[in-house]
């Protein structure tokens, strides 16, 4: 590349252009797949998204159906695959989640959570 004029006119044209999505919109993704695993048991594997802020990620993050419930129950943070960065930090939204429920699809009503989360993986 050569020398630049000095011309405000002469501009570099812009770099790659990353696609970016909203982690809440994810976490609505994940709650429909939480939903969906009604038919397997409470300790069976699911393969949730990864909900960080990459709209190309379709990253996999494996928890139990009770391991998903408890990290909405106590408000523990995105579901991350290691290293990846949600779109906004949780404690931004973490004073509108109502920690004291949690979504119990079998029964389709709203139950109090409990247990401890599980260690989240890639």
């Amino acid at each position: 590349m050569g020398a630049r004029s000095g011309d405000p006119a002469e501009v570099d044209p812009p770099g790659p252009v990353v696609a970016l999505r909203e982690s809440g919109s994810l976490r609505g993704v994940n709650v429909g797949v939480r939903r969906a695993s009604e038919v397997l048991g409470l300790s069976d594997p699911i393969a949730f998204f990864c909900e960080c802020r990459l709209a190309a990620c379709y990253a996999v993050v494996w928890l139990s159906a009770s391991a998903f419930d408890a990290r909405v129950a106590d408000g523990t943070g995105w579901l991350l695959a290691e290293g990846h960065v949600p779109s906004v930090p949780w404690s931004q939204v973490a004073a509108a989640v109502d920690r004291s429920l949690v979504l119990m699809p079998r029964s389709g009503e709203l139950m109090p959570g409990s247990g401890e989360p599980e260690q989240v993986s890639e």
